[in-house]
């Protein structure tokens, strides 16, 4: 995402910490079959993940068909609700998801963004209440901490506590664009929503689309939609496939 990007306007960003800043699931993922084996074997499929390195892992969170990556491992017994528990629990109390994850592809580029002179607020965002990403991004970012501001909490209830309305909301999760459209926030905006595999659904030719969004809904609603990749993926990503069959892509 090249930073020019913004500078058509002043311009309050409302960025998902997960996904957009950091890629956190990957080393999530991780820990989980390392550290948690014993404990978890009862509920999730470790053994489906305990031989994948961090990018086999980061590609498995990319093409997640579901927001929770949990539910790509769980077993017959374990229901959503126990997934959403467990990332839930993780999400609060994990420290290495945080330290030991790297940045995504706009995440890496969230520096410059800072810089420029027209972005007036970063309004980064995640569910559960963690001080780990206040740290994290203070590592990174302390020279814009006048415009850095944090929350958490319910998404919409997060959007309307902003002390100005974003002029762009860069998001992970496709569901958060319709609870926009639906409080009628979305007007006048600019969404840059992550690539991910629970992102897209099929189209009538079985061609892949954003769920719900097209250019019907995007003009009716007033506002712009782009999708950028959370990773970029390469040969390494896919180290668990026959290397010789990628070699004929």
């Amino acid at each position: 995402m090249d930073p020019n990007y913004y500078s058509m306007r002043d311009q309050s960003i409302f960025i998902t910490y997960t996904d957009m800043i950091k890629m956190t699931y990957p080393c999530l993922l991780y820990e989980l079959a390392h550290e948690y084996y014993d404990d978890l074997k009862d509920f999730l499929d470790l053994d489906k993940i305990k031989d994948f390195d961090i990018y086999n892992l980061e590609r498995i969170c990319a093409e997640r068909i579901d927001i929770n990556p949990l539910t790509y491992i769980k077993k017959p017994n374990c229901t959503k609700e126990t997934c959403d528990l467990l990332l839930k629990t993780f999400t609060v109390d994990s420290y290495k998801m945080y330290t030991d994850s790297k940045f995504s592809e706009f995440g890496s580029k969230l520096y410059n963004i800072l810089s420029l002179d027209n972005i007036k607020n970063v309004f980064i965002y995640i569910e559960e209440q963690a001080e780990q990403i206040i740290f994290d991004c203070n590592v990174y970012f302390s020279k814009f901490s006048n415009k850095i501001k944090y929350f958490t909490g319910d998404f919409i209830r997060a959007v309307q506590c902003t002390p100005v309305k974003p002029t762009c909301f860069v998001l992970n999760n496709v569901e958060y664009v319709h609870k926009l459209i639906e409080h009628k926030y979305i007007a006048y905006t600019e969404i840059i929503l992550g690539e991910l595999g629970c992102n897209y659904e099929l189209d009538e030719q079985l061609g892949l689309k954003v769920k719900g969004i097209d250019d019907e809904v995007m003009k009716n609603n007033i506002f712009k939609l782009a999708v950028t990749p959370v990773v970029k993926l390469e040969k390494r990503h896919f180290t668990q496939y026959d290397m010789s069959e990628l070699d004929k892509k």
